[in-house]
Formats: structure tokens, C-alpha cells, sequence
């Protein structure tokens, strides 16, 4: 529904960039004093200086252009195109960098979201999977996975050894028989303690985790600061104008844990129409002040526009803005709504046994943290947490901006993805008749 994978690498030339000028004016600065008559050469300097700072930064420009161009192509395997005989392959980026036959041995398909989150396991387990093993790992950018497996006919082969799936198609892709039952002892051993609850699947093993929170403008809290979802709901409080999604998707639960229903209890809660009552009623504290918003990028951007004091935001995109406005935004993690993504494998995966190699590779809790140190989403084992330290790039210690940290895992809300796929049609009716201001009830329009 939500994008909510950014793409950090271009902040980081930004910087550089926003650098050359100041440095330039040092060294300025730095022989004005010694020029004597000699001044008819300091804007010459000048501008050799401002070529050597400019060619210093165009391998990075060179590689966004690319990652831009590799991320703006549809790379993912189409059924439309596997039913009209197409190559949906050849688009694909391999751990070497250069484009692979499917069928070709030693090599290995993953399909993943894309954007700078694929890099990040670009960085963390293709390319030091494909250097420990020879094997050439292709990830490819894929959405529709379950319906394309649906869609196999006769003897084919998936295209994809490797799927990262989001927990509503891992339990479909189960329950409908398309996925590799995981072996436990084969690809975590004797780990299982250290994985959070809820990682390990009949399925699948859960790879990372991601996360929306409550940001808010420190500029606008400078004595009293937020600290909790119920000061996210008290406009008196706390002043300004509140940004949530559009749509009952996050809004109902940061309802009711606002209104103090325990996280264990929220969606129990969401299946009664006492409790959906008890959303609404606490979202009409707010609903004047309230800027929905349609994309994972609008919250941010309100929030930097001073248009609203408080968000909630999902936390890749928070933490690349809080990068390009150092001090500005507060984070509030209690009452976090998370999700898992996990790896699976296709039951026609052409390499099934190499794809589980793959998988307890990735788990390790080296690699884990390794993908934390560029790009903000939590581990799932325990032990990598203390291995993450700082980013990768930017030297900003990470702990404070990841879902899993103990510190900001302590009140957390697991999203059900499996119940909104089941419930989700006749909220968004709910939702679309409160925002409008009709009765949500026979009985509320019958004492009208």
C-alpha cells in the first residue's frame, strides 16, 4: 500500500557536495594572507581546486546514475510474459555485475523489493556469499511472487531460487503447498533461542524486520517533548497538526493502543465493533487536526514543511531524513507498529538445496548486522544487535534508528498482516464512511 523503502545513497553525495564550497573557501582563506601581489592567481587556484573536488566525487554520481537506471527498470519476472514466450531474465544484475542465464550452473536467483533496501543485501549477502562460494547471485526486483508460482504449468521451473516474501504470502504460499517447508536444524541449528518470537515459520525464516513510528519537529517541542502514542492523541498538550495514513491501515491499531488496549489485544479488539467503536472514538480527538497522507514520503515532508508537528512515519524514511536535518526530528518507538520479511524457497526452485545454503548464510548474525550498518531496518536474532555500531558511511550510530534495539522493541505492536488481508475491504468501507462524517452503525443512524 505504502512505499516505504528509500534509497540513502544520494544523501550521502549531497553531503559531499554541500562540502566542496566550504572547503574550497578554507583553503581561500588559508593563502589570501600569502598572496601579496601575487593575487591575480587566487581565482585561478580556486577554480582548479573546485575541478579536483568535483572529479573526487563522480565515481559516486557515476554509481547512483546507475543504481537509478538498475532500479528504474521492470526487472521482475511478469506472468504476462512468461505466458507470451518473452526472456523476463535479461535485465537481471548478478553479484558480479553483469547479466546471467538462468539455467546457467553456479549461479542463484533471489527476488527482493528492490530500491536501496536490495543494496543493502547486495552488500551484506550476495556479494559475500558469491565470494565464499563461486556461486553468482542474481537478485532481481519482484512483486506478484505467489501468483506467478500459482501460475506454473506442467514440469516448469519457478524463476526464482530464493523469495523474500512478507508473512500474508509466506502463509499463503504454505498453505497452498508452493513453498520448501524450512528444516530448522538444517538452516538455524541450535540458534532458535536467539531469533525473536514469531521469526521462524514452517516456511520461511525471517529476515529482517521494519517498522512505522511516531516522529514529531523538535523545533516545536523545545520545553515539553512527546514521549508516547496517548501524546500523539493530546492536541492539548501538544499542539499542531498530526500526519497518519489514509486508509484504517495503522490509524485503528494507533488508536487503540492510544486508548491503552494492550498489543497482544489489538487486533482481538479490531474484530468487534466495541472495540473498532473505541478506535474511532479516539480518532475523533484528532480528526480535525489530522493531514492523511498517501505515500511514505508525504509525513516527512509535512513535518520538514512545518505543515504538522507529529507523524507517523515508517522508519527507513525517517531515518534518511532525519540524516538530511540533523537535530530536527524527535522519535517516539513506543507503540511501534513491526513487521517481519522473510526468506523462502520456491517448491520449484531449479536449485533448492544451494538456496538453503543461501538462506543459513544470510542468517548468520554477522550478516544480519552487516545490513544494519546500511540501511536501518532490525535484525532478527538477538546476538546481532550488539555487532551493528555505526553506519557504514555516515559514522551515526544506528541502534538509536533500529526497530529491533532492546530499547525500542520493549513496546512494540506485531502488524497482522494475515488479518487486515482478511478484513481490510470492510474497514476501508468503516473508514471511508467516518471520514465523511456518515453513521458507521444502523443504531448511530437510527437515533439520528
Amino acid at each position: 500500500m505504502f512505499s516505504k523503502s528509500p534509497s540513502t545513497r544520494p544523501l550521502f553525495i549531497k553531503q559531499r557536495v554541500i562540502a566542496l564550497p566550504e572547503l574550497a573557501m578554507t583553503v581561500m582563506e588559508t593563502v589570501l594572507p600569502f598572496s601579496g601581489r601575487c593575487r591575480w592567481w587566487i581565482p585561478r587556484a580556486g577554480f582548479l581546486i573546485a575541478v579536483v573536488l568535483f572529479l573526487s566525487i563522480l565515481p559516486d554520481v557515476a554509481l547512483t546514475a546507475a543504481q537509478r537506471s538498475f532500479q528504474g527498470k521492470s526487472v521482475r519476472p511478469s506472468i504476462s510474459a512468461a505466458q507470451q514466450g518473452m526472456a523476463p531474465h535479461h535485465a537481471a544484475l548478478s553479484s558480479s555485475g553483469r547479466a546471467d542465464s538462468h539455467e546457467a550452473s553456479g549461479t542463484l536467483r533471489v527476488a527482493s523489493w528492490g530500491g536501496g533496501y536490495m543494496q543493502s543485501q547486495k552488500i551484506a549477502y550476495f556479494d559475500p556469499y558469491s565470494s565464499q562460494t563461486g556461486i553468482s547471485v542474481t537478485a532481481v526486483k519482484a512483486r506478484g511472487i505467489i501468483a506467478a508460482l500459482e501460475a506454473l504449468q506442467g514440469e516448469a521451473e519457478a524463476d526464482w531460487d530464493v523469495v523474500d516474501l512478507h508473512q500474508a504470502s509466506l502463509d499463503r504460499g504454505c498453505r497452498e503447498g508452493l513453498l520448501v517447508p524450512i528444516d530448522e536444524n538444517l538452516v538455524i541449528g541450535g540458534g532458535k533461542a536467539d531469533f525473536l518470537p514469531g521469526a521462524i515459520h514452517k516456511c520461511g525464516v525471517a529476515s529482517m524486520v521494519w517498522s512505522s513510528l511516531i516522529v514529531y519537529d523538535k523545533r516545536r517541542f523545545r520545553r515539553r517533548k512527546p514521549a508516547s502514542v496517548r501524546d500523539f492523541f493530546d492536541i492539548r498538550r501538544f499542539p499542531g497538526r498530526r500526519a497518519l495514513p489514509d486508509g484504517p491501515e495503522y490509524t485503528l491499531e494507533l488508536a487503540l493502543l492510544a486508548d491503552g488496549v494492550p498489543s497482544d489485544e489489538i487486533y482481538a479488539a479490531l474484530s468487534t465493533d466495541e472495540g473498532l467503536r473505541r478506535a474511532f472514538a479516539k480518532l475523533d480527538q484528532i480528526k480535525k487536526q489530522v493531514v492523511w497522507w498517501q505515500n511514505g514520503q508525504q509525513p516527512l515532508q509535512a513535518l520538514i514543511a512545518k505543515k504538522v508537528s507529529m507523524a507517523l512515519a515508517f522508519n527507513g524514511r525517517v531515518f534518511q531524513t532525519a540524516m538530511r536535518h540533523p537535530g530536527r526530528l524527535g522519535l517516539i518507538w513506543q507503540g511501534q507498529i513491526y513487521e517481519f520479511d522473510f526468506w523462502a524457497v520456491p517448491k520449484r526452485a531449479p536449485h533448492r538445496e544451494r538456496a538453503l545454503d543461501f538462506i543459513k548464510f544470510a542468517l548468520a548474525p554477522e550478516r544480519q548486522a552487516l545490513q544494519s550498518r546500511w540501511f536501518p531496518y532490525g535484525p532478527t536474532r538477538i546476538s546481532a544487535l550488539s555487532m551493528i555500531g555505526k553506519h557504514a558511511e555516515l559514522g551515526v550510530a544506528m541502534l538509536p534508528y533500529i526497530p529491533t534495539a532492546k530499547r525500542n522493541f520493549r513496546e512494540a505492536l506485531q502488524r497482522n498482516r494475515v488479518w487486515w488481508e482478511a478484513n481490510k475491504q470492510r474497514l476501508a468501507a468503516l473508514f471511508a464512511d467516518w471520514k465523511a462524517g456518515r453513521p458507521l452503525w444502523e443504531a448511530d443512524e437510527a437515533g439520528e
